[in-house]
């Protein structure tokens, strides 16, 4: 299948943190919906928040306090060659001598002496990332720009201590190579973090000026 629901939740009050986040939306997508491929997007702006939530099947939203507009959206009109805007939050890692490591710093200590900034390795993490992954993704990057940065810090319940990452919101313009790549990509999230409100992809439509 080739379709997605995409639901988009606004409400007037703000959680307390990312893990109860995570698990609130294993909560509205439902048993029908796989865990792993609940996807969601979560932005705090003060006092009003703003959750993107895509699934496989229609969300359960009898319950839930949140204003919500779901819809369908089918993904079989993608075609090979055709250029396409993207937004994405991504965690971008490495693995170096079998240990995982954020990018963004990685890349920074490959950087010239002169050039060792988050500033700097920021663009140059993404590009790598996305370079590497281009065949698995179906997607080559033609040009993008990071829109906001975080560092997540989340406390577990019962765990010894956070989960910790690089969070990068990047938006850009993209030339599909693959359909069926890409499809699959959106559908499952890219990158690392999902459960925690990275890897949805977000695609529009490129019309010439």
């Amino acid at each position: 299948m080739s379709t997605v629901f995409l639901t988009r939740l606004k409400a007037p009050f703000a959680f307390p943190s990312p893990y109860q986040i995570h698990l609130m939306t294993g909560d509205i997508a439902g048993e029908q919906v796989s865990r792993r491929k609940c996807l969601h997007r979560f932005d705090d702006a003060g006092i009003n928040t703003e959750m993107w939530l895509q699934t496989e099947a229609p969300p359960n939203l009898d319950k839930s306090p949140w204003k919500a507009e779901t819809h369908a959206l089918d993904l079989s009109g993608i075609n090979a060659g055709q250029q396409m805007g993207f937004r994405v939050r991504l965690s971008p890692s490495v693995c170096v001598k079998g240990r995982r490591q954020d990018m963004v710093g990685y890349v920074k200590q490959t950087l010239p002496p002169h050039m060792q900034s988050c500033s700097a390795a920021r663009p140059e993490a993404v590009k790598q990332w996305f370079a590497k992954r281009a065949d698995s993704l179906g997607f080559t990057v033609n040009d993008f720009e990071i829109e906001g940065h975080r560092w997540q810090k989340i406390d577990k319940p019962g765990a010894a201590k956070p989960i910790e990452f690089n969070e990068l919101d990047v938006a850009g313009i993209m030339t599909v190579t693959d359909t069926a790549k890409l499809i699959n990509a959106v559908k499952n999230g890219i990158g690392r973090e999902r459960a925690f409100g990275c890897g949805m992809m977000f695609l529009y439509v490129v019309t010439a000026a």
